[in-house]
């Protein structure tokens, strides 16, 4: 939901405080789809709306601000309607060739902006009202085709920020088919921080195939697999329903940051979890000084890897006097439904999206 009305948006967005403008500007396309609806990003023929065009007016203007970061927060609110010039300011942005912060942002806008034009156009192949359009269908479909060969060709710029950004965006326009790309830019990748945002990227597809898994599962056994990729390869794992990453969530336990994460994970896992985890899982499960949500979380991850003893706890947590509570065991008993398929969903209400 944006943060101002379209009105106000409107209005604010040639205040002469560059803060003021910041706030109109990342407000313009939402306030506009709000308007209708609608969430970002939409394709721009969709958007039946009398301020449609003054929006994009306002954005393209924005996109020459003074201030950098709200030029390019500017070709983000383009790329969120698909408005037709869009495609040109996102690479505008990644022509920056500076090394500052506010070109690293700009460009890291430019990959975000080339991600959004992807996915509206998906969208819209997708929906059943594009059949009626066929000229605008394949204008959709050439769209996605250009914008998934620039993002496969970002996964090996120079530039470590726009690596960074280029994979999961990747994965948003080209869905599992970009799979062996993702890998091959994992294997040559030397950066800690995009190689963690790799396997992040991974992660969304749904789910991994066995060939990415087993990379994961070397990346895991590795010395770099101690540190924070280490914990992204295991969660990836495990959403894909694999009991490697195991020993890595029970080890996310014990830090108070990483604990409800582990919990859900090894709840994913169910019966493949390792019998230490059960051990481990049991000590958040009761307690004062464990917190009650987090209790909840171990109770129904017990629940999966040892149901006698789970349900039992949820049992008696569906009494707890908090309405929140009670509604957090309601959920928890849901997803144990949920979760009864073995095959991964899109819908898993554990999964990492």
């Amino acid at each position: 939901m944006a943060e101002l009305t379209l009105a106000a948006a409107l209005r604010d967005a040639n205040a002469d405080h560059p803060e003021v403008r910041s706030v109109a500007i990342r407000s313009l396309a939402t306030a506009l789809l709000d308007e209708l609806g609608m969430r970002p990003p939409a394709w721009w023929d969709l958007i039946e709306h009398a301020q449609r065009d003054a929006v994009a007016a306002a954005l393209e203007l924005a996109c020459d601000d003074a201030a950098p970061q709200n030029a390019a927060l500017a070709r983000v609110g383009l790329a969120e309607l698909a408005a037709p010039i869009a495609h040109d300011r996102a690479l505008e942005a990644l022509a920056a060739d500076r090394d500052d912060d506010a070109a690293m942002f700009s460009r890291e806008c430019g990959v975000i902006s080339l991600s959004l034009l992807g996915a509206a156009a998906r969208s819209f192949i997708d929906a059943p009202v594009s059949a009626a359009s066929p000229a605008e269908r394949e204008r959709a479909v050439a769209l996605v085709g250009q914008v998934t060969a620039e993002l496969r060709e970002l996964l090996a710029d120079a530039r470590a920020d726009v690596r960074f950004q280029a994979g999961p965006a990747l994965v948003e326009v080209g869905g599992e088919a970009v799979e062996p790309e993702l890998l091959a830019a994992l294997e040559r990748e030397t950066h800690e921080q995009v190689r963690a945002n790799l396997i992040a990227a991974i992660s969304l597809l749904d789910p991994p195939s066995p060939a990415a898994c087993d990379v994961l599962a070397a990346v895991l056994d590795s010395d770099e697999g101690k540190g924070q990729i280490g914990w992204e390869a295991a969660m990836t794992l495990t959403a894909a329903r694999r009991p490697e990453g195991a020993p890595r969530l029970i080890e996310g336990l014990r830090r108070r940051e990483t604990r409800d994460r582990a919990l859900e994970a090894i709840a994913v896992l169910g019966s493949s979890a390792p019998p230490e985890a059960i051990t481990a899982v049991r000590r958040y499960s009761t307690g004062f000084m464990v917190p009650i949500f987090t209790r909840v979380r171990a109770a129904y991850a017990l629940a999966r890897i040892d149901p006698e003893r789970g349900l039992r706890l949820l049992d008696r947590l569906a009494k707890h006097p908090r309405p929140a509570v009670r509604e957090a065991v309601a959920e928890a008993r849901a997803a144990l439904e949920q979760l009864a398929d073995p095959a991964p969903t899109r819908d898993d209400a554990y999964r990492r999206d």
